[in-house]
């Protein structure tokens, strides 16, 4: 069986080939590829317009199989492709071929470029000049020998470090490229500076004149090499503790500190910056700054409540002690601000002090000035402090505005209450102790009931909230003098009828007696008897029976005196006489009786005489009757009686004999037993 396929398009030609190539054209030819059964009408050939295959243009279409491309550049490359064509369509293209043309004398190189310049070396680049250059030339010139510029580097490379150079020179350069068809011009000279070298570093500074507690001038001598560079600028570097911070830069070779702190240490150093850089820092130089007074303290605070006579302050150290340690602390303090006057000015080692010997509830200001070895520094702001409220102040002694025999009357200013309002006073008033009167709010007080002539003593203490003032000092008064005092111890004896009066000297109360006056009153009847000074005692007759009221008084120029206590009299009455005894008679007994004579009651007596003649008490008392029991029939007895009142006892009476009755019937009396033994007795009668 034979049977034919169906036909196809073309397949991809292969890879185009140039062979003729001039420096602005190519002759590109290309083979013919199967045509799969139909025969092959064009041929498309497509190039980059040398934009090294970016994108690629139509460039030819025809049946021919070659096809020159002119107008092109010279040693320039582009790349080329070719697609068949039937009726069926368009092949899928060929392989890319790049042809280049023909090279011509490579064109004048840019200058070369200085990438970095070092000490002894500079880094040169130049752009590169084409495909077609296969190397450059680089020559030098330093200007120092005869020959002028000789060459430094030849090779493809770009770039070139030039090595062996002195620092901060001057040198000149100069390129070219060449390829297969010669060399190029040379290019512009270019001229590049080596760096300078780093400079050594100045001298170590010194102090210009002195150090001042502020300020300080420094200079210093210039390196010794520079390192081919004028020095630039000088750099001072300063620290007062650790870290060093520029304080000049300039070309000076000296410079001025200023904003020193006083007392403060420092070390300074010094660089050189030319432009092969900064030098090493110079030797350091140590001075210290001398002190200067302290700054101004902070105000002092309280510590504690303020107390009404003294106030405790501390305070802190200040911000700034000028250099030197604080040595002293003082603190001045006046009652106000605005006064300007300095009540007193204290000196402290620490940082409290107690202010003492204020007013109570008053306003002080406090300010706070340091000290150190050089001086005072400023004082501080004012603290304004108010002392709390005290207890009143001692009052003074009150005075005597009105006096009198029995009275006075005492005033006295009110003392400073010290912040807190007097509410009342304290008297003491006495004689030999002073007793406490409490007082209102009062200026004056009325003490009545006094002794004339007598000196009393009083004082006064003034009385707040707080407490109780100081009690003033002592005063004393003496009362005029006034009336005698009353009589005292006043006696009465009699001797009989005669009753004396007699009495003790009574207080003249500072005026002598004149005069003493005797009131007797019996009855509704009273004699007055005036008796001189010297007198102190009278005398009077007294009737029995007879009640008397007797009062003493005395006088003096002031007048009279109080009378004495009135004494009740009456004459004691004379001891009774002895009553009259009688008795009824028994044979065992007696009863007797007597008769009261006097009317008032009087007291008996009554004895009985004994075998031995002595009279034996049997009865005492008021009764006017008494039995006698017990007694021998037929025996006679005797008795005597007296009465008693209030003068004593009166006489006794005559014996009183008496007899009791003999027995009617002879009774035979108990036998008597004596002399018992066990078995006899012996019985009498």
């Amino acid at each position: 069986v034979e049977f034919m396929t169906l036909s196809c398009v073309p397949d991809p030609p292969q890879a185009p080939k140039s062979t003729n190539r001039t420096k602005n054209s190519l002759l590109i030819k290309w083979s013919v590829p199967v045509d799969n059964g139909e025969r092959i009408k064009n041929y498309h050939l497509e190039w980059d317009s040398g934009s090294l295959g970016s994108t690629f243009s139509l460039l030819y279409t025809g049946h021919h199989k070659q096809y020159k491309v002119l107008r092109l550049q010279p040693s320039h490359q582009y790349q080329f492709r070719v697609s068949a064509e039937n009726v069926h369509g368009l092949s899928d293209p060929s392989f890319v071929a790049t042809f280049h043309t023909q090279q011509s004398v490579p064109s004048t190189p840019a200058p070369p470029q200085l990438d970095k310049s070092l000490i002894n070396a500079l880094h040169l680049s130049w752009i590169k000049g084409g495909s077609n250059v296969i190397g450059y030339t680089l020559e030098k010139c330093d200007g120092k020998n005869e020959y002028g510029f000789l060459p430094e580097y030849d090779g493809i490379e770009t770039k070139c470090i030039v090595k062996g150079l002195t620092p901060n020179s001057h040198y000149k350069f100069r390129l070219r490229c060449y390829n297969g068809e010669g060399t190029s011009k040379w290019s512009d000279v270019s001229s590049f500076v080596t760096c300078p070298d780093i400079p050594c570093p100045p001298s170590r500074p010194r102090v210009l004149g002195c150090v001042h507690a502020f300020s300080c001038n420094l200079a210093w001598d210039p390196p010794q090499s520079d390192g081919g560079s004028p020095v630039d600028c000088y750099i001072l570097e300063i620290a007062a503790h650790k870290s060093m911070e520029v304080a000049y830069t300039g070309k000076l070779l000296e410079c001025s500190l200023s904003h020193l702190t006083p007392g403060h240490s420092y070390r300074v150093r010094v660089f050189c910056v030319t432009c092969g850089g900064r030098s090493k820092p110079s030797e350091i130089l140590e001075f210290r700054c001398p002190p200067v007074q302290p700054g101004p303290c902070e105000p002092p605070t309280i510590t504690h409540q303020s107390k009404p006579t003294s106030i405790s302050l501390e305070w802190a150290s200040p911000a700034y002690n000028g250099g030197s340690e604080v040595t002293t602390y003082k603190v001045r303090y006046s009652p106000s601000i605005d006064s300007g006057v300095c009540v007193n000015l204290i000196e402290c080692h620490g940082h409290n002090a107690v202010i003492s010997n204020l007013k109570p509830a008053t306003s002080y200001s406090f300010s706070l000035q340091a000290l150190n070895c050089i001086g005072a520094g400023d004082w501080s702001e004012w603290l304004q402090v108010m002392t709390a409220a005290n207890v009143p102040d001692q009052p003074s002694i009150p005075t005597v505005s009105k006096l009198g025999p029995t009275m006075m009357q005492l005033n006295w200013e009110h003392p400073s209450d010290n912040g807190s309002p007097i509410t009342g006073y304290l008297l003491q008033f006495g004689k030999d102790s002073l007793l406490d009167h409490q007082l209102s709010f009062t200026s004056l007080y009325t003490l009545c009931d006094l002794t004339p002539n007598t000196s009393y003593y009083f004082s006064l203490q003034a009385i707040n909230k707080v407490g109780k003032s100081v009690m003033s000092n002592v005063g004393d008064i003496t009362t005029p003098p006034g009336p005698p005092s009353h009589v005292t111890k006043l006696q009465v004896s009699e001797v009989g009828s005669t009753v004396m009066v007699c009495w003790d000297t009574p207080n003249d109360r500072g005026s002598p007696i004149t005069a003493y006056h005797v009131f007797i009153t019996h009855g509704d009847e009273t004699n007055t008897h005036i008796l001189p000074p010297d007198v102190m005692s009278w005398t009077f007759d007294a009737s029995q029976d007879t009640i008397y009221s007797i009062q003493v008084g005395s006088s003096n120029e002031v007048g009279h005196g109080e009378l004495s206590e009135s004494i009740k009299f009456e004459l004691a009455p004379a001891p009774p006489v002895p009553p009259i005894l009688s008795g009824i008679e028994s044979s065992t007994g007696l009863k007797l009786s007597w008769v009261q004579t006097h009317k008032k009651q009087l007291l008996y007596l009554l004895q009985i005489k004994d075998k031995h003649d002595r009279f034996v008490t049997i009865y005492e008392g008021s009764s006017c009757s008494y039995r006698v029991n017990r007694l021998l029939p037929g025996t006679t007895y005797k008795f005597r009686i007296r009465a008693s009142n209030n003068s004593g006892p009166g006489p006794f009476s005559n014996e009183f004999v008496i007899s009791t009755r003999n027995q009617t019937s002879t009774s035979i009396q108990p036998p008597t037993i004596s002399e018992i033994s066990p078995t006899s007795c012996s019985l009498t009668w």
